[in-house]
């Protein structure tokens, strides 16, 4: 996920684009289906644009307010499961202290370590392919490694990790950078080092660096339900400005 598909600039008439790695994951053909705030809304036929692509699962965003998708879909041949809300949130400029942290850029030497750092954060992490029966199966800790391998061999890709001295690595975070946004794609703390505010410590250094460097939009997402990073991310200054909802559209027959 990027801020460049849902954000004022995302695509005026998007299409399903194959999803690899999902692909991959699930043994099935997965595409993703991103309407942004700058989609044609008026001219969207979502039926037509889920016929026209080959995938067997689509998951689908769009804007949370825009409710006529949501009638769309209700109508369409293909079904569809509801997931998890995201709320993004952005950047506010502000002074703070940080905690003694440092942000380090990873490479391919790095990734034993950088797969244990995802092993030990996002093990029993819930999201949305929990829903549906096809999904719910996945590995999600050798999902999320994939993923950041994949990140970092792409040309506006990142992952670093957040270090305290005498404690190693605390967090991680993968990002991707492009035309002056900053997202955080995906993040997390170590569980020996989460309440002891290193999290906003490490947020606050990496997106300050981003916007010192050109950056005029930093910003991030996070499922509603995850109030602990909404906390986080308040008490670092940032807001919230844009709720995406998400849905797995499926190809008629797909579960029968």
């Amino acid at each position: 996920m990027a801020y460049q598909s849902y954000g004022p600039s995302s695509r005026v008439h998007p299409v399903v684009e194959p999803s690899a790695v999902e692909s991959r994951a699930f043994g099935i053909r997965v595409g993703r289906l991103d309407y942004g705030l700058g989609a044609d809304f008026e001219h969207v036929d979502l039926a037509a644009t889920l016929e026209a692509s080959d995938s067997d699962l689509v998951l689908l965003r769009y804007p949370a307010q825009r409710l006529d998708l949501a009638e769309q879909l209700r109508v369409c041949a293909w079904s569809s499961i509801p997931c998890d809300p995201l709320i993004y949130v952005r950047r506010v400029p502000a002074p703070q202290e940080h905690a003694p942290v440092t942000i380090r850029p990873l490479d391919e030497a790095d990734l034993p370590e950088l797969d244990h750092v995802i092993d030990t954060i996002f093990t029993g992490y819930p999201n949305h392919y929990l829903v549906n029966p096809l999904t719910r199966g996945v590995d999600i800790v050798a999902a999320y490694q994939e993923w950041a391998r994949a990140t970092l061999a792409s040309e506006h890709g990142g992952v670093f990790l957040a270090d305290v001295e005498g404690q190693g690595a605390v967090g991680m975070f993968m990002v991707h950078d492009e035309d002056h946004v900053f997202e955080i794609l995906l993040g997390g703390m170590m569980p020996v080092a989460r309440g002891k505010g290193w999290y906003q410590a490490m947020f606050r250094a990496i997106t300050d660096d981003a916007c010192a460097r050109g950056a005029t939009l930093a910003c991030t997402a996070t499922q509603a339900a995850n109030t602990a990073s909404l906390r986080g991310f308040t008490m670092t200054g940032y807001e919230p400005f844009l709720a995406l909802t998400t849905a797995h559209v499926l190809r008629p027959g797909l579960l029968d």
